[in-house]
């Protein structure tokens, strides 16, 4: 099933960090002079960097529309039930066997900030929360950059650490 539609909302919602609710009614309104939006779910105004990709399927998507109309969504998608059965159609063709749902678009988000070693501070203001506990609790990076350089940190068995020397 493919949607040119949801897939360039949804890659774009993975380097912005906006939730269904708010790319359903994304349109050139919401990106005012200095690319500020107000996030539907928590009514707040946050500034909203574009990353080169998210960039570049705005600029294809104006390039559709010649001259958007400032209050239609720039993107024209399907409701909400459908994009979910496009998405499980994508993941079921790449031989993902996971329940992919929009907010993994978030999800995703997170992860390639924190895989880039940005601060939980950071991370949660980019999401648009004022605290780090959703990043703690929700968006938190669950395994490790690289698992044979973290098992090479364990002691070896023939050459076991020196105890600590204590000298009074």
């Amino acid at each position: 099933m493919e949607d040119p539609e949801v897939w360039d909302a949804f890659i774009f919602c993975c380097y912005t960090r906006l939730r269904w609710c708010d790319i359903q009614a994304f349109s050139p309104d919401h990106i005012k002079t200095a690319h500020f939006i107000v996030q539907k779910k928590t009514q707040v105004e946050h500034y909203l960097t574009l990353h080169p990709v998210a960039k570049a399927i705005l600029d294809q998507r104006f390039a559709i529309r010649l001259n958007p109309e400032r209050q239609r969504p720039i993107f024209r998608l399907p409701t909400s039930e459908e994009a979910r059965r496009v998405l499980a159609a994508w993941c079921l063709a790449a031989g993902i066997n996971k329940h992919i749902t929009w907010s993994c678009a978030r999800l995703s988000f997170s992860i390639l900030l924190q895989d880039a070693l940005v601060d939980q501070a950071t991370v949660a203001l980019l999401l648009g929360h004022t605290t780090t506990r959703h990043v703690f609790e929700t968006y938190r990076r669950y395994r490790p950059k690289d698992q044979a350089a973290t098992i090479a940190l364990l002691p070896d068995p023939d050459h076991p650490p020196k105890p600590a020397i204590k000298t009074s």
